[in-house]
């Protein structure tokens, strides 16, 4: 969640570096900071890394995207980064029941 500009080592890098089939969903809200990650940021051939403009207020919107879906299985244990982005929440937006709800998901497709 806040992708940011992308630099160096990203997310998915390490990610990807410890475990090559690591897949990882950047979320950002900012057209122009989505732009840079999807024209710089590739994947390991074994992994799998996507992007999804949406907002963190919105928790909903992220957890029944597409690309949520196609990219993670959320039956099985997931990170949830929110580095750098929490901050920028007000109280009135529920910060901890933003969290809780992104933490708590499950997919329905991928849970049996």
């Amino acid at each position: 969640m806040g992708t940011g500009i992308p630099t160096l080592p990203n997310l998915h890098e390490v990610a990807q570096g410890i475990a090559p089939e690591s897949r990882v969903v950047y979320v950002e809200n900012d057209p122009i900071v989505l732009a840079h990650a999807q024209a710089l940021l590739d994947s390991t051939p074994q992994g799998r890394t996507s992007f999804l403009q949406a907002d963190l207020r919105d928790p909903e919107s992220v957890i029944d995207s597409r690309d949520v879906r196609d990219t993670l299985d959320l039956s099985r244990p997931t990170a949830l980064s929110v580095i750098a982005v929490v901050h920028f929440l007000d109280d009135g937006d529920d910060p901890y029941g933003i969290v809780r709800r992104l933490v708590e998901s499950r997919c329905p497709a991928a849970v049996s």
